[in-house]
């Protein structure tokens, strides 16, 4: 409507100029008539033909210019009209597109929506699935009430008739009066309560190896077998006549013995290149180096087993408590099991795995139970390697003293010795054997335990959950 408007003013000034120009003109026209009423009148008369021609050729020529003017204006409504329509197409356009977004945010909106149930009914099934575990709990626990209360019930039930015929059984030999029935009766009484009493007791297991100190233990088993201490020459002397008798000559095996490692020396010397260094033991040296001041902290899971903060660390401290397990002076090889150790620090009210260990690291209270059971694992493999490398292979005791481990004292290997070669260890040994033969899944992780394995699993499951729903819109 703007474009119309300013076309229709346009064409009023110019028409409105046009007149203008024709009253000059006939101004001018008058004007030459009246100055020249003097010339001749053949001439007025004709210029004034000569103008009029003018006056009407310019009259033609704006009238063809006004016509032009309607058909260009007809031109610019035409134009107008068209871009009207564009801009209604590209409106429509627009709204259909934004109509498009909001149908696409709401289908956005949807899929959340339906994330969220599925997520809802999935924490529905857990909990679900909690309370039914609880109530199988609860029905468990009420059965086991039941059956207790019914084993009362049996006993008094027992009890009551044991009662009745030992009452009855009195009545009727009241009338002989005789105090030798009472007793009789009395005696089968009591045998019928002690079997009932048996019946439902159970019966405590004596262990073959109690725990204790092997001194306690070595000096009871020679109280009860009657066995004399034997010196070290002593034994020495009496494997020596073993071996006389048996016609082996240890001299002549010693003398062979330094051959041969005299000439793998030399082999080895020749070869030396050709060696291949073994892996010694871990000792973790800048661990037990390690100031107050640089502790680490270790975080734990919700058994107070350590997982964190990193992998690295985990495995340091397992290997380091290995170290104590190995160690005779926090942990000592002359006890018969780690509850007897662990029975004399209590004695001794002292802890001293527990205390070094919290000056190498920073470790809560809820994880020394898991920090112990890792030294007492190392303690009994440490153990267990020492009686098959330095017992198990060499039959007499002089070959055993001879390759003592150099990290165990003397004395303590002895004794272990004297522990080892009891008859009542080796068939708890022999029955320890057949039990781990059974053992189908070991430990095969390295310094990573299950703890950490555990973790790192939960956290994939809680992934894989979360992302599922993704996946399936998909």
């Amino acid at each position: 409507m703007a474009k119309k408007n300013d076309f229709v003013f346009d064409f009023q000034a110019k028409s409105s100029i046009d007149l203008k120009r024709k009253m000059k003109i006939k101004v001018e026209n008058e004007k030459a008539l009246k100055d020249n009423t003097t010339n001749q009148g053949s001439n007025h008369t004709n210029t004034n033909v000569g103008n009029i021609q003018k006056l009407d050729h310019r009259k033609q020529s704006k009238v063809e210019v006004s016509k032009k003017m309607v058909e260009l204006s007809k031109v610019s409504v035409q134009k107008n009209n068209k871009n009207r329509l564009e801009v209604d197409a590209s409106k429509k356009t627009s709204e259909s597109s934004k109509s498009e977004v909001e149908v696409s945010n709401k289908v956005a909106k949807l899929s959340k929506v339906h994330i969220l149930n599925n997520n809802k009914r999935q924490l529905e099934v857990e909990a679900t699935k909690e309370n039914n575990n609880k109530r199988q709990l609860e029905v468990e626990a009420t059965k086991m009430r039941k059956e207790h209360v019914l084993n009362n019930n049996t006993k008094k039930k027992l009890k009551s008739a044991m009662d009745h015929q030992v009452k009855g059984s009195i009545e009727s030999r009241v009338s002989k009066n005789t105090n030798e029935q009472t007793k009789e009766i009395q005696q089968g009484l009591n045998n019928t309560m002690n079997k009932s009493h048996q019946a439902f007791e159970k019966k405590k297991s004596i262990p073959k190896c109690p725990a204790m100190p092997l001194n306690e233990y070595l000096d009871k088993n020679k109280e009860q077998n009657g066995v004399e201490e034997f010196d070290d020459e002593d034994i020495e002397e009496n494997e020596m006549e073993e071996n006389m008798e048996n016609g082996c000559n240890h001299d002549g095996e010693e003398v062979e013995g330094t051959n041969v490692n005299k000439a793998e020396g030399n082999t080895l010397g020749a070869s030396s290149s050709g060696l291949i260094k073994k892996r010694g033991k871990t000792l973790c040296r800048k661990i037990h180096a390690r100031e107050f001041k640089d502790r680490q902290e270790i975080t734990l899971n919700e058994e107070g087993q350590p997982i964190g903060p990193d992998d690295k660390t985990v495995s340091e401290l397992s290997s380091f408590l290995g170290t104590l397990g190995r160690s005779s002076y926090f942990c000592p090889l002359t006890f018969t099991s780690w509850i007897a150790l662990a029975k004399y620090w209590e004695e001794c009210k002292i802890d001293p795995v527990w205390d070094f260990v919290n000056e190498k690291y920073i470790v809560p209270k809820e994880g020394r139970k898991a920090v112990i059971a890792i030294v007492n694992d190392a303690w009994r493999r440490y153990k267990c390697l020492l009686k098959k490398n330095h017992f198990s292979k060499y039959k007499t005791m002089r070959e055993q003293l001879k390759n003592r481990p150099q990290e165990v004292p003397e004395e303590d290997f002895k004794k272990l010795l004297e522990y080892w070669r009891d008859e009542n260890t080796k068939e708890v040994s022999h029955q320890n054997a057949q039990n781990i033969a059974q053992l189908k899944w070991r430990h095969r992780m390295g310094n990573k335990g299950f703890a950490v394995i555990r973790e790192k699993m939960i956290l994939y499951f809680k992934l894989f959950f979360h992302l599922s729903p993704i996946f399936l819109l998909f």
